[in-house]
């Protein structure tokens, strides 16, 4: 019931707002969509591209190299994981989209997409003014009154007569500034939010036992905090995993885990040839470790738990909204940047990868073919990460 209340609300927005904007001046509608054309944003990129041009013009050199080494590393990524959806389609993880209120939170999944797409344009925007590339109009794009997006439109001819590296570190901007902007949040919830706005637990809380397991024949029951195992301290999930690591344990063993001054000794039951006790948990995460797991897997970082951070600022619901504001936030700039520097168009690392090619061949039919087969393969590599473990699934 909720999510429909929610929803009406949102289709109200749309209609209303399609209603209202499509009397506005300098506002076209398409379907659903109301695009909002203006030059005034064209002197704001002006003023700050101005300041410190500078620190743009470094910002924009990282964005090639760093956007060239993404490109490659993602299109690898891509390919194990295709070559692991071919092994064992049901257990190898795919790509999926990002739709709010469906795939991802509603709220939380709109602030990361309007930032996303709002700090992208805009990076584009200030390194084409930078490099003198005249920028015809900026704009919004949204679902009536809900904003979606943000975008630049470059002067085509403009863009074309430019240098080959001014036209890269315009291209490689966006990407560059949304996995930047990614890193930033993932730091400032890592080392500012979670350390000061909350009070992390100290060991391992229990959240929930299954009945008849072995935790639970051995008296532990859910909100109980873990504090030490085997006569190894606890103080945080990684403590936890590297304890449990240690301990090598297999069906049968037993282990001993204290709890305040008591101590209760778990014997392991068999699950798929592991050892298994039946306790859901959660713990906190030192900070550092936090941005490490966001860089390897960023999807990971949701195993933070409200549970294991109770809020001492601001109330709990509130504290943990804007806790997964930043944490969707960070994902989708930082999943969003990555695959938008795959090496096929209309995505900036297709343009990146098109006119360097162009630059190294000079023959334009082999350039062009070249461009076309690479192209190919990343996007079919793309699809099949989406759709592949599904059609595995299908031809069964």
């Amino acid at each position: 019931m909720e999510t429909i209340f929610v929803w009406t609300i949102v289709i109200g927005l749309i209609l209303v707002g399609q209603l209202t904007l499509g009397r506005k001046k300098g506002v076209s509608i398409y379907g659903p969509l109301a695009i909002y054309n203006t030059k005034r944003g064209v002197k704001l990129l002006d003023k700050i591209s101005g300041f410190f041009p500078g620190f743009w013009k470094i910002f924009g050199n990282l964005g090639v190299l760093t956007g060239f080494l993404l490109m490659g590393l993602v299109t690898y990524s891509l390919l194990i994981n295709a070559i692991r959806i071919f092994k064992v389609p049901e257990t190898a993880p795919g790509a999926a989209l990002a739709i709010p209120g469906i795939t991802i939170p509603l709220w939380e999944g709109i602030i990361g997409i309007v930032i996303l797409l709002v700090f992208h344009e805009m990076s584009h925007g200030v390194l084409a003014r930078l490099e003198k590339v005249k920028v015809e109009s900026v704009g919004t794009l949204s679902l009536g009154f809900i904003p979606i997006g943000a975008f630049v439109k470059p002067n085509e001819k403009s863009l074309q007569k430019a240098k080959l590296g001014p036209r890269m570190r315009i291209y490689a901007a966006g990407s560059f500034m949304n996995v930047t902007l990614s890193i930033i949040l993932v730091s400032l919830l890592a080392f500012v939010v979670l350390p000061y706005m909350t009070e992390p637990v100290d060991g391992i809380k229990l959240l929930a036992v299954e009945e008849g397991s072995p935790a639970e024949l051995a008296g532990l029951s859910e909100g109980m905090i873990i504090g030490e195992i085997e006569d190894g301290e606890i103080h945080d999930l990684v403590s936890f995993v590297n304890i449990l690591d240690k301990q090598d344990l297999s069906p049968g063993d037993e282990v001993i885990l204290k709890i305040d001054d008591s101590e209760y000794t778990v014997t392991t039951a068999d699950r798929n040839g592991r050892a298994f006790m039946g306790i859901s948990f959660c713990g906190a995460i030192p900070a550092g470790e936090v941005v490490k797991l966001f860089i390897a897997s960023p999807m990971t970082i949701r195993i933070l738990s409200p549970e294991c951070y109770p809020s001492t600022f601001i109330p709990q619901g509130t504290m943990w909204f804007i806790i997964y504001a930043i944490m969707w936030t960070a994902i989708l700039n930082f999943g969003v940047g990555l695959i938008n520097l795959l090496p096929f168009k209309p995505l900036d690392g297709g343009l990146m990868f098109s006119d360097t090619v162009r630059s190294i061949v000079k023959n334009e039919k082999i350039a062009r073919q070249i461009v076309i087969a690479v192209g190919s393969i990343a996007f079919l590599l793309l699809l099949f990460n989406f759709i592949g473990p599904n059609l595995l699934g299908l031809l069964a």
